[in-house]
């Protein structure tokens, strides 16, 4: 059901899509989208969504992961914003294998486990392309985190999900999305680890 409700989303995102110039701290207005079933923190009735594209490779991302995400906790659990998360999949082999090891999480053992796991490998983040995600490490982290290992490779191995992966990939294509990190929010995209205040002023406006 997900991949069919993913499927149609793209089909009307490649219909809708707009993208425009605009002015601003890395900022252009595009059409805003919806999330379909994606890993998320926060509340779904949060008045401000925040769509986050990012590659777990991505050292801006990482920046973002530890420096912006601590300051926008608080709004997150007051119930105003939520972060809505989307891969873009574009450094390397490196992070395709992450991807769908997060993604086989978010289906096996559910957002709160994607959620932990997604902040874990961003602490653990190496120079990219070494082939520094392997086996052992994700056996190492899924184990810390207390996560259904066996269960876990065995999606892995299967690719069962590596689809939503490509599909989010190509829908922020779609969106006008070329690097990481790249937010959309309130039909504004912001491209780079924008400083907190950056987020906080459009969050404010909107």
């Amino acid at each position: 059901m997900r991949v069919l409700l993913a499927v149609l989303a793209l089909i009307a995102v490649a219909m809708a899509v707009q993208v425009y110039s605009g002015e601003g701290a890395g900022e252009t207005p595009v059409e805003t989208q919806e999330a379909f079933l994606d890993p998320a923190y926060g509340s779904d009735d949060a008045p401000v969504k925040i769509t986050y594209y990012y590659d777990y490779q991505c050292r801006w991302c990482r920046r973002f992961e530890l420096e912006t995400v601590p300051r926008l906790r608080a709004l997150i659990e007051e119930g105003r914003v939520q972060l809505v998360y989307k891969d873009f999949v574009f450094i390397g082999r490196d992070s395709l294998k992450a991807a769908n090891a997060a993604e086989c999480i978010f289906q096996e053992a559910g957002n709160e486990a994607f959620l932990r796991f997604h902040a874990r490998l961003y602490e653990e983040q190496k120079t990219k392309n070494t082939g520094w995600v392997t086996d052992e490490l994700l056996e190492r982290i899924m184990g810390e985190l207390g996560l259904p290992v066996e269960e876990i490779f065995s999606c892995m191995r299967a690719r069962e999900y590596e689809g939503n992966v490509r599909l989010d990939t190509e829908t922020g294509k779609l969106h006008g999305v070329t690097s990481t990190p790249t937010f959309i929010i309130g039909g504004k995209k912001i491209s780079g680890a924008q400083p907190y205040e950056v987020f906080e002023r459009i969050i404010m406006e909107g």
